[in-house]
């Protein structure tokens, strides 16, 4: 479902019934084709909670997170590929990292913001009266996040939803920003649309 490239140069491979999957890039460059991982991260005692994992994010300090189906998210140590920390939500749905390195991570209902730093996550709930709730994709956006349910896009600054608006034509699934041009891309099904920044 993932591939995350850490600073080591290892790859992490997320996999919907298989946990997590870790290989040196080059060594897998090297290879004829097969190769096996370096480590397997799967569930059972001190580690995942489950086999089914989904997106993966990793923070300012190098921890790396999983979005681990039913359980919630699931932070592992680079340094021995172990869990050290869970919130549990079973609810999550989208989860990345903004340009500060803290991890967002998209619910039913809002979004929880986990700082680099280790101070308590911030629950940020959308109680707006707006009808699309389920979060399906985000981007930091010149220090604000972009936060889509569908067609409804939140901006979220300082812990607090700033303003709302809709997104025409498309329910979107993926979205990317690109500082040089100060360019939003949001992706949907069959298409997608470009904003210039801020919106």
């Amino acid at each position: 479902y993932d591939v995350l490239l850490d600073g080591r140069g290892r790859l992490w491979v997320s996999a919907y019934m298989g946990g997590i999957f870790i290989i040196d890039k080059r060594r897998l460059l090297r290879s004829e084709g097969v190769v096996r991982a370096d480590h397997h991260l799967a569930g059972g005692p001190r580690e995942l909670r489950g086999i089914h994992v989904g997106q993966l994010a990793q923070d300012r300090r190098g921890r790396v997170w999983a979005m681990v189906y039913d359980e919630g998210l699931c932070r592992v140590d680079p340094q021995t590929l172990r869990p050290d920390s869970m919130i549990g939500r079973p609810s999550f749905s989208y989860v990345t990292t903004d340009g500060r390195g803290n991890v967002w991570a998209g619910y039913d209902g809002g979004v929880l913001r986990v700082d680099a730093d280790g101070t308590s996550p911030v629950d940020i709930r959308f109680n707006d009266g707006i009808g699309k709730r389920s979060v399906t994709t985000m981007a930091d956006v010149a220090g604000r996040m972009y936060v889509f349910s569908g067609s409804v896009c939140r901006v979220i600054h300082d812990g607090k939803i700033e303003r709302h608006f809709i997104v025409p034509l498309l329910s979107a699934v993926t979205s990317l920003y690109v500082p040089a041009t100060r360019s939003l891309y949001i992706g949907g099904n069959d298409g997608f649309v470009t904003l210039s920044a801020p919106v």
